[in-house]
């Protein structure tokens, strides 16, 4: 659904026949399901059915289908493929007359066959009808390809040429349609409508930043997602200059680290000097003590007379 509404189609109704498709697999497989399982995927088979009827209604759309699944439908143009290519000439359901008559009766300004030729003149109603193409010059090996905004751009593929179509693109013109923003168009070439380009326009436009400063941006960029050079320049030398401050904060904090370490190693070698110098002057002034009590002992001593006593020869004051 949501591609639906974005004008996916095609993609869309593959997604419907791939479900589809999914879901008769699951339900032929082998395995035993539960009535709830079968009841989900005939939801999704119905389901999808019912938004390939919605595809086939709406304007320009692509329907996707079997020969006996469009039997009673219509539509302006229709494109049969017959994929059956064997040198058998085995075309399976087809080798019957009434899938024909279907195939060529269900549209109401244009028909196409595409297929092998070959294969399926096997079979004596494909050649008839076969014959009868080639009889009114409506049989050949390519397929002409309008471009249905310039219908003077007409190309005929053949089955050589696909992959280089799809790479070149079938119209050679500027699509030109406006964009979205109302003030360019497309400048890229020409291009489905599915193929949702005119959403965000590309074109390159002067605009101005926030700060004054020239810029050039793409049409569908907000100016906040652009990065201004200019901007970014200044930015960049803000940075640079705060970095500058910091270091230079850094080495100015180093520095008095440093002088503090310094200050502090003065101060402890000074204390320590004033110590030892205290230490010094403490042990000279012990010394003088000594040698002052060494001196009144010796003075004293002079003054007292010895006499001997006892055997040894000992004298006594």
């Amino acid at each position: 659904l949501e591609w639906m509404a974005q004008g996916y189609i095609s993609a869309a109704a593959g997604a419907c026949h791939a479900r589809m498709k999914m879901a008769k697999r699951v339900a032929r497989a082998p395995t035993k399901l539960s009535d709830g399982v079968r009841a989900l995927l005939e939801a999704l088979r119905n389901k999808a059915e019912q938004l390939l009827s919605d595809f086939a209604t709406r304007e320009g759309a692509v329907c996707v289908s079997s020969i006996d699944s469009f039997q009673g439908s219509e539509n302006d143009v229709v494109i049969v493929t017959l994929t059956r290519s064997n040198p058998h000439g085995q075309i399976g359901f087809l080798n019957k007359q009434a899938r024909l008559v279907v195939a060529q009766s269900r549209a109401r300004l244009g028909m196409y066959f595409v297929g092998d030729r070959k294969t399926y003149d096997t079979v004596k109603h494909w050649r008839t009808f076969s014959a009868a193409m080639q009889a009114k010059g409506c049989a050949g090996a390519q397929i002409p390809l309008v471009c249905p905004r310039h219908p003077h751009e007409v190309k005929q593929l053949g089955v050589n040429d696909a992959k280089g179509l799809l790479a070149a693109a079938l119209c050679q013109h500027v699509c030109g349609k406006v964009m979205v923003c109302g003030r360019h168009t497309c400048q890229v070439l020409c291009h489905g409508e599915e193929l949702d380009r005119h959403s965000f326009c590309r074109q390159l436009v002067d605009d101005r930043c926030r700060e004054g400063h020239s810029i050039r941006r793409r049409c569908f960029e907000a100016v906040e997602e652009i990065v201004c050079a200019r901007c970014a320049e200044l930015e960049a030398a803000r940075l640079r200059l705060e970095e500058k401050k910091r270091a230079e904060r850094e080495e100015r904090e180093r520095k008095e680290v440093e002088r503090r370490k310094k200050e502090e190693h003065e101060l402890a070698a000074a204390e320590r000097a004033r110590e030892r110098r205290a230490w010094e002057e403490n042990e000279r002034l012990h010394r003088a003590a000594i040698q002052k009590q060494l001196a009144e002992l010796e003075r004293r001593s002079d003054g007292v007379t010895r006499t001997p006593l006892g055997r040894d020869g000992a004298w006594a004051a």
